[in-house]
């Protein structure tokens, strides 16, 4: 049975003033505990500024603005926590990296039929992780409290 639960994010494709932004009006600032994502902020005069996460040339898996791969481990290494579990929930291509640094104990959430479910079919056996794919968030959901309950609810 899990104790606790942490939430984080990392996200490619958004930036951080629309992150901010979205998290601010669903009232989920408080929900995240660390969100990884391209830095962004306005200026006086309002112009929106632009920048990647790092730059990395490391990984092939991933664009070069972001590798979630790298910013999963570090988290996980940095925390003072010990997860039992790690739950990842992706849809694209550039998910599969950290899909593929997962342990036996942890699960992803591949979206059904979008890139990264497609990157798991076919290359399953880099996957030690359990696979749970999804269409919609109840999918997750209910494998999460199979998890969180340690299977009594």
């Amino acid at each position: 049975m899990v104790n606790k639960v942490e939430y984080i994010t990392m996200c490619t494709v958004i930036w951080q003033a629309v992150i901010n932004h979205i998290l601010e009006t669903t009232g989920l600032q408080s929900v995240f505990s660390k969100v990884y994502t391209n830095p962004s902020s306005f200026d006086n005069s309002g112009c929106l500024h632009l920048s990647p996460y790092h730059r990395q040339d490391w990984c092939t898996l991933s664009p070069a603005n972001m590798c979630k791969g790298h910013i999963l481990n570090e988290h996980c290494q940095k925390s003072a926590v010990k997860y039992d579990v790690v739950a990842f929930v992706g849809d694209g291509e550039n998910d599969f990296c950290p899909t593929v640094r997962l342990g036996e104990t942890d699960i992803v959430f591949p979206r059904r039929c979008f890139p990264l479910d497609e990157c798991i079919t076919k290359a399953r056996d880099k996957v030690a992780a359990r696979v749970g794919s999804w269409e919609t968030g109840f999918d997750i959901i209910n494998v999460l409290k199979e998890v969180v309950m340690g299977g009594r609810e």
